[in-house]
């Protein structure tokens, strides 16, 4: 058996790799579709210009022009559906009008979550209750429906009775 080195791919394999690689050192999903997406453009260009190696862009027209019809059909589906979820994650990143004390709760869910403003005013505000206390106001009780309170400004005491079951 021989082994062959051959020549390292073209640019338009070299800009997937590279794109590959950027998914990996994101966290953020809009910049890991956004290079998924990049990434299967490159790779049907590469495999549109015949698979040139480095440093052509295309395979000229020297003998038989090469075209992978398998890597252009996965290169497309996988880019169609990078693609498509990349447009849904900008569509969700589009500005949403707050007041300002929507603008406050929001704040917290994105650094905590990073949740977007548009998914903020589609899911959590419909269930959402702003209330303001005075000192001495009772939160919470036995009297009243069990609620999660998030405390945007100031400070709550806490009394914590515990019940015993049992005997």
């Amino acid at each position: 058996m021989q082994l062959l080195i051959g020549a390292a791919s073209g640019p338009w394999s070299q800009i997937a790799s590279v794109c590959f690689l950027a998914c990996g050192l994101f966290a953020d999903l809009l910049i890991v579709r956004l290079m998924l997406t990049l990434a299967y453009i490159s790779l049907m260009a590469h495999a549109l210009a015949g698979f040139p190696a480095w440093p052509h862009i295309s395979n000229g027209t020297d003998g038989p022009f090469l075209i992978g019809m398998d890597m252009l059909v996965w290169s497309a589906l996988t880019g169609y559906v990078h693609g498509s979820s990349l447009l849904r994650l900008l569509f969700d990143e589009r500005y949403v009008q707050l007041r300002e004390e929507e603008e406050e709760v929001w704040r917290m869910f994105y650094r905590r979550s990073r949740i977007s403003r548009l998914l903020f005013k589609k899911q959590i505000l419909p269930s959402l209750e702003l209330r303001r206390y005075e000192p001495g106001d009772l939160i919470s009780g036995p009297d009243q429906p069990q609620r999660l309170h998030v405390i945007l400004q100031g400070r709550a005491y806490a009394k914590v009775q515990v019940a015993r079951c049992g005997g």
